[in-house]
């Protein structure tokens, strides 16, 4: 599991109050925060962000918490909380005035992700190592093929596409 970047155990701390994060993420009952399930639901929904921006973005978006965007960090934030949230199975016991703002924030931030991920909306206050937008050029058809038999030769030498359709050798 990596480190989180884009938002951390405190951001998440900052947003659900203590006995609520207790119950979302003291999965072995000692009365303690388990740090892994909270950084497993950042990451989670870090891996929702990049996921989704990649097409448009270099991904990471930044390389530090310090250097990412605030909307960012809000969008992974909404998503590690529903994260927690959906993963408990007696989430019941928070009713619905945990489940019904988180969910809705959730998709809300689906949405906006989704604007990023195609336009025209852009991720706001980006810092200058922050990623600006990539646009595929030119690669089309048979470049396309020629480059990953070109890249898959030159990586580990076991798979080598013939060209023909729908063949892939394997040496």
């Amino acid at each position: 599991m990596s480190t989180p970047i884009y938002c951390t155990i405190g951001d998440i701390r900052a947003t659900i109050d203590q006995e609520t994060l207790l119950g979302l993420a003291d999965r072995d009952g000692d009365g303690t925060v388990d740090t892994s399930v909270v950084n497993m639901a950042i990451n989670w929904g870090e891996g929702r962000i990049d996921s989704k921006l990649a097409a448009r973005y270099s991904v990471p978006l930044a390389v530090s918490h310090a250097l990412t965007p605030n909307a960012i960090r809000q969008v992974c934030i909404d998503f590690a909380r529903y994260r927690l949230y959906s993963g408990v199975p007696q989430t019941r016991n928070y009713g619905e005035h945990v489940r019904l703002p988180w969910e809705t924030d959730y998709k809300d931030s689906m949405k906006m992700l989704d604007s990023w991920a195609v336009g025209p909306a852009e991720i706001p206050s980006l810092t200058s190592t922050g990623m600006k937008p990539v646009m595929s050029t030119g690669l089309a058809g048979s470049d396309v093929e020629n480059v990953f038999t070109m890249t898959r030769y030159a990586v580990d030498g076991d798979a080598i596409d013939t060209g023909e359709i729908g063949s892939m050798d394997v040496m």
